[in-house]
């Protein structure tokens, strides 16, 4: 159990001179300056946010709160590896890139900070929400009936994914395993080149990100509060169809996703922490994206073991970064800034229409216009390639005012329980903000996750069930 008088963000705080020290020692000459500042970043980031480190910190990790599951990812993920970029590249534009991947300790707090003083957060209560037990609400009936109108949709849009692939990448990973460059072909088939509607394409999303997960919460949730055989039933169902579905492109983090989510959980569900369940998550949300990439390639490769572990390690901590990084190096040298066309919420207004920014992109990185390839990069590489350094600065701010919002009303309407409200927004988000969160720009993110559907969920909640509830 972490200690009272100890908190995350206070170690991390009297840890920062040992960390620079550290890095001083260990790291190469002209890597100091970029870890440097890392450690200001983090330090400034830590003094703003001191008092509201129960939310806003690594602190908040204990409920696990939204503000600090996306600290926790970019600082992993994309601040401490750019300190690496920086170090391999030889180019005006690093930078610029290291300017912008730092910004966001500084302006991403100032954001939380602004939208709190407009929506004010209980930090008491927010403080003690972790040691509280599961407890029953209102809407866990209504909940329970939605399971099967729920699960008739996820049945039918698994048949309709079905039915409209051609050749199914798992189907032939099973009966002709190790053909690396036949499955990545497939991947793309099965997916990113997949003939649908516009209204399909974002169903097959959805069933991927919200419709199975939704599912798998509530029924784990009433099964623990409720102890009805029909819950544990529905878990099982939705679980090993959330599965299935996720695996069928061989894409590894839709696999990843559904353990982290009910990891999560169960993380939350637990009054104490514990390195060595964080150890076993960790173990766990690897597994079947270890398992994918050794049968596409155990073939290929003598040394199979080092092969996934060096392109597991190069997938999770370099490649996010890169990605962002080449937006910096190719903007605007190379191509002129796009002014919102990367962007669905303001490329309609532009006259030459959208763009695909992640293949030019990787056009670019690959010195292939014709790349079939997608360089995703989190949302600081849209808005730069879009309005440059502006962008950067104002989506960062604004990130901060829409997670602290989105927070707060999760907590507002939860009441600051751990009730079903709680417990489904926070455990299906928690891969929307870690491994999307790194990929796709904030605006993406929304629709394409299904991020907008909880959004309306919450303002029901909040703007009519409940009042309704209290007029009864």
């Amino acid at each position: 159990m972490i200690s009272k008088r100890l908190d995350p963000d206070i170690i991390i705080l009297l840890g920062l001179p040992f960390f620079l020290g550290g890095g001083f020692l260990f790291l190469p000459y002209e890597s100091w300056g970029a870890f440097s500042g890392l450690i200001l970043g983090l330090f400034v980031y830590e003094m703003l946010t001191f008092h509201k480190r129960w939310v806003f910190g690594f602190t908040g990790l204990n409920i696990v709160s939204m503000p600090a599951v996306i600290l926790l990812s970019y600082t992993t993920l994309i601040a401490m590896p750019s300190i690496y970029i920086c170090a391999i590249k030889d180019h005006p534009a690093v930078d610029t890139y290291y300017i912008a991947v730092m910004s966001f300790y500084y302006l991403y707090p100032l954001g939380l900070l602004f939208a709190e003083k407009i929506w004010p957060l209980d930090m008491a209560k927010a403080k003690k929400l972790r040691q509280t037990d599961l407890s029953a609400d209102p809407l866990d009936p209504l909940l329970g009936e939605f399971l099967y109108f729920l699960l008739l949709v996820g049945i039918a849009i698994t048949a309709l994914y079905i039915f409209r692939v051609k050749v199914i990448p798992l189907f032939e990973l099973i009966t002709n395993p190790g053909e690396a460059i036949k499955f990545s072909i497939l991947r793309d088939e099965a997916f990113k080149f997949l003939e649908v509607t516009f209204a399909e394409r974002y169903l097959i999303l959805w069933q991927r990100a919200t419709i199975m997960p939704v599912g798998m919460v509530i029924s784990l949730f009433l099964y623990l509060v409720y102890r009805k055989k029909q819950y544990l039933w529905f878990l099982g169902i939705f679980f090993f169809l959330g599965l299935f579905f996720n695996s069928l492109t061989l894409e590894k983090s839709p696999t990843a996703a559904v353990f982290l989510i009910l990891l999560a959980f169960f993380y939350l569900r637990k009054k104490t922490f514990s390195f060595k369940f964080v150890l076993f998550s960790f173990v766990l949300v690897m597994l079947l994206p270890v398992a994918i990439v050794y049968f596409k390639f155990f073939v290929d490769h003598d040394d199979i073991a080092t092969y996934i572990l060096i392109s597991m390690s190069n997938r999770i901590f370099v490649i996010p970064s890169e990605a962002l990084y080449l937006h910096f190096e190719m903007f605007p040298r190379f191509h002129e800034f796009l002014y919102g066309r990367s962007s669905q919420l303001f490329s309609w207004l532009h006259h030459e229409g959208g763009v695909m920014l992640p293949s030019i992109v990787a056009g670019y990185w690959y010195k292939n216009p014709h790349s079939t390839v997608y360089a995703n990069a989190i949302y600081i590489g849209n808005f730069w390639a879009d309005f440059g350094m502006i962008g950067v600065f104002t989506s960062t701010f604004f990130i901060g005012i829409i997670i602290h919002w989105l927070n707060q009303v999760t907590l507002k309407v939860a009441r600051y329980r751990k009730n079903i409200v709680y417990m489904l927004l926070t455990s299906v988000v928690v891969p929307i903000f870690t491994i999307k969160f790194l990929s796709a720009n904030f605006t993406t993110l929304f629709f394409s996750s299904g991020l907008i559907v909880l959004v309306v969920f919450l303002i029901f909640l909040d703007k009519f069930f409940y009042k309704w509830i209290k007029q009864e």
